[in-house]
Formats: structure tokens, C-alpha cells, sequence
């Protein structure tokens, strides 16, 4: 599972890095140092308590992949919004 979960992070990475729009110019969220990851959870109300291990589950998933070197040297950094 982890190795799966690693190449889809990866996977991801890499599609928004070689994008047509990355040629021409930067693509959003991405720069020389660093990637930025968005979610929206729901942090707050009846289903906080799955919203949160998400997030959770994300950003532990995310530090591991860091550790590792992140993706051509870029670091991952998760940004989270609550739904409510």
C-alpha cells in the first residue's frame, strides 16, 4: 500500500511538472523549492472526525515523502480548507 500511495503522490507530481503549461510557463503551485497540495476536509460539523484523519493520513504520508527527498528535490506542503 505504501508503495502505491509513494508512486501516486509521484505520479501526480511529475504530470503537474511536465504539463504543457509548465513549459511555457510555471505551473500553479509548483516552484524550483516546493509543491503545494490542496484539500478540502471536513475539519468541523458530523463528519470532522473522518475529515481530520484524512488530513492526518495526507500530511503523514506527505512528511515521509519529504524525508525521502521529495520529487526532483521539491518538497511537498500541504494546504487544508474546511468545507464547513
Amino acid at each position: 500500500m505504501r508503495n502505491i500511495t509513494h508512486a501516486v503522490i509521484a505520479a501526480g507530481a511529475c504530470v503537474a511538472l511536465h504539463s504543457p503549461m509548465a513549459n511555457s510557463q510555471q505551473a500553479q503551485g509548483v516552484s524550483k523549492t516546493e509543491i503545494r497540495i490542496g484539500t478540502i476536509q471536513d475539519l468541523s460539523g458530523p463528519l470532522a472526525l473522518y475529515g481530520k484523519n484524512i488530513r492526518n493520513g495526507l500530511q503523514m504520508r506527505l512528511e515521509e515523502a519529504n524525508e525521502a527527498g521529495g520529487v526532483h528535490g521539491r518538497k511537498f506542503k500541504l494546504l487544508v480548507e474546511d468545507s464547513g
